[in-house]
């Protein structure tokens, strides 16, 4: 990953973080394809007893067929997004700051619509 690559993953884990904590943010014009491919990506997350599953590369490669190409590093931003909110998502609920859930309509939100 370049460091401009490197860069634009940290901002798109800041401003997932940002939105967890129901703060508007930014989200870079160069990051709305990966921004986009993990709100649908998310919502394809599976769920057992202890919690919500990491995205799986087979989630990803499928996303890639049926709606966009991704580059490698876009893939790992994918990932390191995808720790960011299991992170989170790990917490005690009690623990959590206030935080709604990450939809279309956050999506919206993040931007202002």
């Amino acid at each position: 990953m370049t460091p401009a690559q490197s860069r634009l993953k940290d901002q798109l884990c800041a401003a997932l973080v940002g939105i967890l904590r129901r703060k508007k943010v930014h989200i870079p014009e160069a990051g709305l394809p990966v921004w986009e491919a993990f709100l649908t990506l998310t919502q394809t997350r599976r769920h057992h007893a202890n919690g919500p599953e990491p995205i799986s590369l087979t989630e990803i490669e499928a996303y890639t067929r049926v709606f966009a190409p991704l580059d490698r590093h876009h893939v790992w931003m994918l990932l390191a997004m995808d720790l960011v909110w299991l992170e989170w998502a790990s917490k005690p609920k009690e623990k959590r700051e206030p935080t709604v859930p990450l939809t279309a309509e956050m999506f919206d939100f993040a931007f202002g619509g």
